[in-house]
């Protein structure tokens, strides 16, 4: 019997759900690869969910953010008490949140060619889903206490695809290259020092997590209207303000280190 494209959706995520509890049960000195191995394997199940429709180019401007999803998700698992509870609640946000991400990216994926009303929402979710897996991405880096240089590389690393993924959504080109990932590289740089600057300040783990997040947030929406041809001196001024405001509330709230 054939599944259905949303049936496809909801087994994927099912699996994925199981596939993160089954992490909390590897011994601790394999957990790492084992997060790997499931990452590699939301790629797999997503691209067989959305095969019907799925372009070629679709195979990095899309299914990368299930799996980058899953590798935030699965880092802030092994941070989080051995509670039943809490890893329940952790599951189901997952999967829900998993089923949401494999609806936008279908939405992405049909309506290539024509505008369509569900684009502004999946839009939305891809750009929610993203600042949730920067920010727990984020905290796993800092919580690592590795060397500047490091939380540099990795930061940029972790953010590249979501710039990219986040930019080619504004237009929904049928190629890789372009203005897209110019952008991506511009913003990864810039979020990478940012990062670095952080691992000095005498700030906890969140607070510099959530930073980098607002700081990512800001350089997508200013690359978007970019891209989208929108007026920049006042956009500027816009997210200016809500950068700086979100800066000083954070470090005026958040205890230091």
């Amino acid at each position: 019997m054939k599944l259905r494209r949303r049936e496809k959706v909801i087994l994927t995520a099912v699996l994925l759900s199981g596939g993160l509890y089954v992490l909390q049960l590897v011994p601790v000195e394999w957990r790492f690869w084992a997060l790997l191995v499931l990452v590699l394997v939301s790629y797999i199940l997503a691209a067989v969910a959305l095969f019907d429709d799925l372009q070629l180019y679709e195979w990095v401007t899309i299914l990368p953010l299930p799996a980058i999803y899953t590798a935030a998700a699965g880092s802030f698992y092994f941070l989080l008490p051995e509670s039943l509870l809490s890893q329940l609640v952790i599951l189901v946000v997952f999967g829900l949140g998993m089923y949401a991400i494999l609806l936008a990216c279908n939405i992405f994926s049909v309506s290539k060619g024509r505008t369509i009303q569900l684009h502004n929402a999946a839009s939305a979710m891809a750009l929610f889903v993203a600042m949730v897996s920067s920010l727990l991405l984020m905290n796993t880096i800092y919580s690592m206490h590795w060397e500047w240089w490091m939380i540099g590389a990795m930061t940029m690393f972790i953010h590249l695809p979501l710039f990219y993924i986040l930019n080619w959504s504004v237009s929904l080109e049928g190629r890789i290259w372009g203005r897209s990932i110019l952008y991506a590289v511009v913003g990864v740089v810039l979020l990478g020092e940012l990062a670095i600057i952080l691992a000095f300040l005498p700030i906890v783990e969140w607070a510099s997590g959530l930073l980098v997040m607002a700081g990512f947030y800001w350089l997508v929406n200013v690359f978007n209207g970019l891209l989208e041809g929108k007026f920049i001196k006042q956009m500027f001024r816009e997210y200016g303000l809500l950068a700086v405001a979100w800066g000083a509330v954070l470090i005026l709230l958040f205890p230091l280190r």
